[in-house]
């Protein structure tokens, strides 16, 4: 899993993500997601909800993906006031398109919404685990 881990992250770095943490990330939400497709295909057969759920992780990953490259190009260049109009335009824009996607999904489809909302959630269950990881790897460099 360690060697997946790595191949990821230099995947990332040789994509243009040059800060560890944004990668680290990433990787997180591309894992969770990767997991969330495996268990999809192999319980497909008992109903929508795993196969919903992995499409709404999938859509989270696209989105999160998106804002991580955007947040890195704020980092590493200077403030410039059209970078405020960009972010403004692609937050908006990546709103409008996960809303059009997520109200397709519902109302043609008719997939399960708590199953479509839990995929979306993946990206907050991303968050979470870096938080704690980092604050673990910060515990063991104090000791």
């Amino acid at each position: 899993m360690k060697d997946f881990s790595e191949k990821i992250e230099q995947r990332l770095y040789f994509k243009g993500f040059r800060l560890p943490d944004i990668r680290s990330i990433l990787r997180i939400q591309i894992q969770l997601c990767g997991i969330a497709i495996i268990a999809a295909f192999i319980t497909v057969w008992f109903s929508k909800w795993p196969i919903t759920f992995a499409i709404g992780a999938v859509i989270a990953t696209f989105s999160f993906f998106s804002v991580a490259k955007f947040v890195q190009q704020i980092i590493l260049r200077e403030y410039d006031r059209s970078m405020l109009w960009g972010m403004l335009f692609r937050f908006y824009g990546r709103l409008l398109i996960v809303g059009v996607a997520v109200a397709m999904l519902i109302v043609k489809f008719h997939v399960p919404m708590m199953a479509l909302v839990s995929g979306l959630a993946t990206s907050m269950v991303t968050m979470l685990i870096w938080m704690i990881s980092r604050q673990n790897g910060r515990k063991t460099k104090e000791a």
